[in-house]
C-alpha cells in the first residue's frame, strides 16, 4: 500500500486500506492520519467517514465521532 501511495499519492483507497492495516496493528494515530488523508482526496467515501468516526469514538472524542458519522 505504501508503494501504491508513492506511485500515486492521490489514490484515496490506498490510504483507506493502509489505515485499516495500521488500526489492526494497534496504531490508532497512523490510522487516523491515513483516514483523514483519504477523506481529503475523496470526501464522498462514506466508509472512510465511518472508520474515522469509530477511531474518534474509541479515543473518547465524541463530538468529532458524531460529526464524521453525520457526514457519512
Amino acid at each position: 500500500l505504501t508503494m501504491a501511495i508513492k506511485l500515486n499519492p492521490n489514490l484515496a483507497p490506498a490510504y483507506q486500506n493502509r489505515a485499516n492495516v495500521y488500526y489492526n496493528q494497534g496504531d490508532v494515530e497512523k490510522s487516523l492520519a491515513d483516514n483523514t488523508k483519504a477523506l481529503q482526496i475523496d470526501p464522498l467515501h462514506a466508509p472512510t467517514w465511518n472508520n474515522r468516526g469509530a477511531l474518534y469514538g474509541a479515543r473518547g472524542q465524541i463530538d468529532q465521532a458524531m460529526s464524521d458519522y453525520n457526514e457519512a
